[in-house]
């Protein structure tokens, strides 16, 4: 599964593969169009192995079929990796719904700004409102130019509603960390 790929052996609770999948997913919700959403990515299905034993088919390490119990039992399950994932993916996915910026046919326009970092720049139909979303696809901090994101004022991080300022005219990213930043 793509949750599996992206986490770290024998990890999958951990909280880097949780971050490093929703930097993931964060980047696709970021783009331009609908998003769709693989039903195993929202609830961080691990790989299925048993499923490969039972039927001999490698094709089922990613077609495991949940039963309502078992959703249940996850989702009430305050420390387990696939509660947390659905509920920043579902929160995600509805700020997104509200946010004009994201209109399928909103415009959007990539930053180049070096190789860990991913910068997507959505603005509304009536050019009004900017988001600049902000991906650090590195297991390191990043340090980026505050310019690029007009930061002569501390922003509000549109994921988490906590104010971001840059610090001498930089903005530090966390490992895998991800905003989307009003501009």
């Amino acid at each position: 599964t793509y949750y599996s790929a992206l986490s770290e052996p024998d990890k999958p609770g951990s909280q880097v593969s949780m971050d490093r999948f929703m930097c993931s997913q964060l980047a696709a919700l970021a783009l331009k169009g609908m998003p769709a959403v693989y039903f195993h990515s929202l609830t961080a299905t691990t790989n299925y192995l048993e499923g490969i034993e039972r039927t001999g088919a490698n094709r089922t390490i990613n077609r495991r079929k949940w039963h309502e119990r078992e959703i249940n039992d996850f989702l009430h399950d305050q420390e387990s990796h696939q509660r947390k994932i659905f509920f920043r993916y579902r929160d995600a996915l509805q700020r997104r719904g509200r946010l004009k910026v994201f209109h399928p046919n909103a415009s959007q326009e990539i930053l180049d700004l070096g190789p860990k970092a991913f910068v997507v720049k959505r603005t509304s139909l009536n050019q009004k409102r900017r988001i600049f979303c902000i991906h650090n696809f590195s297991d390191r901090r990043l340090s980026l130019e505050a310019a690029p994101f007009n930061m002569t004022a501390a922003r509000r991080d549109l994921l988490t509603e906590q104010k971001v300022t840059a610090e001498q005219g930089r903005l530090v990213l966390e490992p895998y960390q991800v905003l989307w930043l009003e501009g």
